[in-house]
């Protein structure tokens, strides 16, 4: 009958609420995994930015201590247009230009020379803005009892700005009167260029480095992987360069400083800048062996400290990673002097680079290795030579080196 069919088939559809599909179980985990995922995504975006805040606070620090030691060097540093115009300028050449420093930006600097020299210097930057190269002339400021003073002024083209303007780069150096000291006249030239070198190219690339990663990690869309490999990029750069300023402000004090000589205990001196090491010693596995007896000689206890600490920390650092550092410090008396000797096992060094790895910021073939910037054994001849004494180094590539510093004798 079709009444009973419609009433079974009515009976078998399916029709109570409880008979349904719970759609809410099919959604339910996958969202609780999207909310887990955005909270492990947010702790691991809280992380990056104390990161980058820690980043951030040891790249102002160093931007610090780079200001710092621009501000106080014994060079006048200026940067200028193309046409002259003082863009700002350092403490030194504040000084030496008669003006507080607030007070030079907009002047123009040829203002501050004898109308012949102004001329000069007026083609001097026109070189310079056409040229790659660093040019230096020869100058005198206008002081103020009318006697010229005479200085060298070494220019040099800055990077192009994002802005796209030209801005030239000049160290202001005096110069010395003595016309028999041009050996000491050619040293403090290639200093100059050493320290226009480091300033404007090193530290400038360095600082533009750290600056550009660190924009890139505060981006909103870039990857967290990307992100952390920016990070740790800025922080690698920051140190480099964090080391580089200590290691200058360091070779800047050890030329500035008065130095005191006495007779030194070379035997404490060696015990005491060993401990102060030992960390380092430790973490490398070295050997470090002190052949005694030591003869005392005559300098300034500080600055041999710094000799010995520059010479070891070498000698740890420039072995072939797969050999332990073993280093031997000896001392022998020869006449009226004394040859202190550190020698290594390390890497060797071409005999064509024994004179030039003493300059400032020159690290010969080990460039790419060479940490703080290649400043370590200018500080070891500059305080060789003011203690009377010299520095050389006799090495052989893969047959390590013996770094010799000849001292007066203890009286």
């Amino acid at each position: 009958m079709p009444s009973r069919t419609s009433r079974k088939e009515f009976h078998d559809t399916p029709n109570s609420p409880s008979d349904e599909p719970d759609s809410t179980g099919d959604f339910a985990r996958p969202l609780e995994e999207v909310v887990d995922e955005l909270k492990a995504h947010r702790l691991e975006l809280e992380m990056q930015n104390r990161a980058l805040q820690e980043t951030r606070s040891e790249l102002e620090e160093t931007l610090r201590l780079s200001s710092d030691l621009y501000d106080h060097l014994p060079i006048g540093y200026v940067t200028l247009t193309p046409q002259g115009r003082i863009i700002q300028a350092n403490l030194t050449a504040a000084k030496w230009l008669r003006r507080r420093r607030e007070n030079l930006a907009g002047a123009y600097l040829r203002a501050f020379l004898p109308a012949f020299d102004a001329g000069r210097f007026t083609m001097h930057l026109e070189f310079c803005s056409q040229s790659e190269d660093a040019c230096a002339i020869d100058l005198a400021l206008e002081t103020e009892d009318g006697a010229p003073m005479p200085v060298q002024f070494s220019s040099r083209r800055a990077p192009v700005s994002r802005a796209g303007a030209t801005k030239i780069h000049t160290a202001i150096s005096m110069r010395l009167k003595a016309t028999d000291t041009q050996r000491a006249l050619d040293g403090a030239n290639r200093e100059i260029a050493a320290f226009d070198r480091a300033i404007f190219h090193e530290l400038y690339g360095a600082l533009n480095t750290i600056r550009s990663s660190a924009h890139c990690a505060l981006g909103e869309s870039i990857e967290p992987g990307k992100r952390t490999a920016l990070l740790q990029r800025v922080e690698t750069e920051t140190s480099r360069t964090q080391e580089t300023l200590r290691k200058l402000r360091e070779y800047v004090n050890l030329r500035r400083q008065t130095m005191t000589h006495a007779d030194v205990d070379l035997e404490h001196l060696v015990e005491r800048v060993h401990d102060s090491m030992s960390g380092l010693i430790k973490e490398r596995r070295a050997e470090v062996i002190i052949e005694r007896p030591l003869p005392g000689v005559h300098g300034s206890s500080l600055a041999l400290a710094q000799v010995l600490t520059n010479l070891l920390t070498n000698a740890l650092t420039f072995v072939a990673p797969d050999r332990p550092p073993k280093i031997r410090v000896s001392a022998s008396r020869q006449g009226s002097f004394v040859v202190l000797r550190v020698i290594d096992n390390g890497i060797g060094i071409p005999l064509d680079e024994h004179e030039r790895i003493f300059g400032l910021f020159e690290c010969g073939s080990i460039q790419s290795a060479c940490p703080g910037a290649g400043i370590g054994l200018a500080i070891v001849r500059s305080a060789a030579e003011r203690m009377q004494g010299r520095v050389w180094v006799e090495s052989t590539p893969r047959e390590g080196s013996c770094f010799c510093v000849e001292l007066p004798k203890s009286d």
